[in-house]
């Protein structure tokens, strides 16, 4: 192909495409028909309305069209690509790119003079998914063309054909929602293919059309109601829970057009697990469309269920109490936030499921703000002393994430179990290294401001101060490293501070001070603070350290001072040249061979 008719289908749009064609008519006809072969793998091939198609260039075609003769028009729209893996027309290109004006453009003119044109582009299939352009419009989502294509087609000559996936247009249709090209697919006298890939159907995607067409489908092809897509293992149930549209149940349950046979194994779906080891209950349990609607899809499950089989005595045979291997549809609903769901799967068989060893299910219900779900488990906890639940796996306690409960559900946990504030996980954090990271004020208050002076919990928890995680770290590192608001982890600490004064008036004389400690970087609090530029804090440690002297804050090779300026930190600057100022200590401006000077002040302008 010429270089310059290449670059025109490309890139030449509007008023220069008409004048480039009306210039370049001066060219044979086999110049227009010519096709790009691609030079390298990044470029696509074909004729001039392949190049256009690609690159969405619909001013270009619309310009030849109009310009061209219909010859070469005609030759160029059942053209295919040159590519013998793909063999494409330019309605193909155009249709699965999802370029739609070109479609139109293409598909108006086919319209116009569809009995001139032999080959008939619209109805050809490519070789690289077997496809016609109507796959490909209805695919990419487009039904005014689909409505094109099928105004002047012969709807049993694109109705039964199937892609090389198994994907027919009538299951193209009903899973885009396209309620008329469904409607006409189904209303054809000629045969059609409801099929979908992997043993699917239309009806899997009923739910997307409207109730008219999922009734049609329904009363007219029900034996399809318990087919399996065999690439997921999902059946229809699993497929309709997924889209949490209630209407298609109602019509099976309400209705009476499904025979008792295909209606009895529809509801065997309900146990039937798909390659995830999951069943319908788990999939409406992890899905995100409205809470209330999980619920009323569940109701509907359920009561499908129960007239079937309405002995439901035997909880290790409901679905809803089934476990995969993440765990049984309550955990799901737990674990994705959904507590209206979790409290409507019966919370009369937490009992059932705690006892076949879902043992972090107060856990869960606790660290995802499942407040009335944790205390309805704590309450059973408590009756049945089911303390297994009060501990995971991994070693950490429900107490660990109490912050992001309530107060009565924490009130309860230290009144009932206090032996867990003395609890840590396999990594060595401590309820109150977790409190920190969770960033919620009103624990702490509660734990340590109660009476204020004689808090019975705060001893315990103040004690924590000096305990360490895999990382050497204390909870004073894990405040000054956090990543909560600055004015909520000041709060923390003050508090923490306060009552550690509370607890030990004497502790500023002793040789152990928390904010001292060096985890296995070498960092203390203090340097941890400074780091994160996290000032206030690194003031109210070092206000805190008046009675040691500052030469024992030196990290590693740099002494505090030092430190405070690579950090920028000005205002901790000033704090310790006062007081190097007020103390007449001046070893501080200096470490090694280096002082202060060499440091530099980035920003600390105002610093004498």
């Amino acid at each position: 192909m010429d270089e310059q008719l290449k670059n025109a289908a490309i890139h030449t749009d509007g008023s220069a495409a008409y004048l480039f064609l009306k210039e370049a008519a001066k060219n044979t006809i086999e110049y227009f028909k010519s096709v790009y072969v691609p030079t390298s793998l990044d470029e696509q091939g074909g004729n001039i309305f392949h190049l256009s198609a690609y690159h969405n260039n619909g001013d270009f075609i619309d310009a030849a069209l109009k310009e061209l003769p219909e010859e070469v028009v005609q030759h160029l729209l059942c053209q295919e690509d040159g590519n013998p893996e793909k063999k494409q027309n330019a309605l193909h290109v155009a249709a699965s790119l999802g370029h739609h004006w070109i479609v139109k453009l293409l598909l108006d003119y086919c319209s116009k003079d569809r009995r001139s044109i032999p080959l008939e582009p619209w109805l050809a299939r490519d070789e690289s998914a077997g496809r016609t352009p109507l796959h490909y419009v209805l695919d990419v989502g487009s039904q005014n063309q689909a409505l094109k294509i099928l105004s002047f087609v012969c709807v049993e000559l694109v109705s039964s054909v199937e892609d090389k996936h198994g994907n027919s247009p009538l299951f193209l249709a009903v899973k885009r929602g396209y309620n008329q090209i469904a409607d006409k697919i189904l209303g054809s006298p000629a045969s059609f293919s409801l099929r979908g890939s992997h043993g699917s159907t239309a009806l899997f995607f009923a739910p997307n059309c409207s109730d008219y067409v999922c009734s049609r489908l329904l009363q007219e092809h029900s034996e399809l109601i318990i087919d399996k897509d065999e690439n997921t293992g999902n059946t229809v149930l699993h497929q309709w829970a997924k889209m949490g549209k209630t209407y298609p149940f109602n019509q099976v349950l309400r209705g009476d057009f499904i025979p008792l046979h295909l209606l009895t194994k529809f509801v065997g779906q309900l146990s039937a697990t798909n390659n995830e080891g999951e069943n319908p209950f788990h999939i409406v349990a992890k899905s995100k469309y409205d809470r209330a609607r999980t619920v009323e899809v569940a109701q509907i499950l359920v009561e499908m269920y129960e007239l079937q089989r309405p002995d439901t005595s035997n909880k290790a045979a409901l679905p809803w109490f089934t476990r995969s291997d993440e765990g049984s549809p309550l955990r799901f609903a737990i674990n994705h936030q959904n507590e209206q769901l979790a409290l409507y799967l019966r919370l009369d068989g937490i009992y059932f499921v705690s006892e076949n060893c879902e043992d972090d299910l107060l856990y869960l219900a606790v660290e995802n703000g499942c407040s009335q779900v944790a205390q309805e488990i704590l309450d059973m906890v408590d009756r049945h002393s089911l303390t297994q639940l009060l501990t995971v796996d991994n070693g950490r306690t429900v107490l660990h994430v109490a912050p992001r409960s309530t107060d009565a559900v924490l009130r309860q946990m230290l009144e009932n179990y206090p032996q867990l504030i003395d609890e840590s996980d396999e990594k060595g954090e401590t309820v109150l290294h977790s409190w920190i990271k969770i960033g919620e004020m009103w624990p702490f208050e509660y734990v340590l401001k109660r009476d204020d002076t004689n808090s019975k919990w705060r001893s315990s928890f103040i004690h924590l101060l000096g305990k360490y995680d895999a990382e050497k770290r204390n909870p004073l590192h894990v405040a000054a490293s956090s990543n909560n608001t600055k004015q909520v982890t000041e709060q923390i600490v003050e508090l923490l501070l306060d009552a550690l004064q509370k607890e030990y008036p004497d502790l500023i004389q002793s040789s152990y001070l928390p904010w001292l400690d060096k985890d296995r970087k070498g960092h203390r609090p203090l340097t941890e603070a400074m780091i994160n530029r996290h000032e206030k804090l690194a003031l109210d440690f070092l206000s805190w350290n008046q009675g040691t002297t500052l030469r024992q804050l030196n990290d590693g090779e740099e002494n505090v001072l030092f430190k405070a300026a690579e950090c920028d930190c000005q205002k901790v600057v000033t704090f310790i040249l006062d007081w190097v100022h007020k103390n007449e200590s001046r070893d501080l401006l200096f470490s090694g061979q280096r002082s202060i000077l060499h440091v530099g002040f980035k920003k600390c302008t105002g610093i004498q």
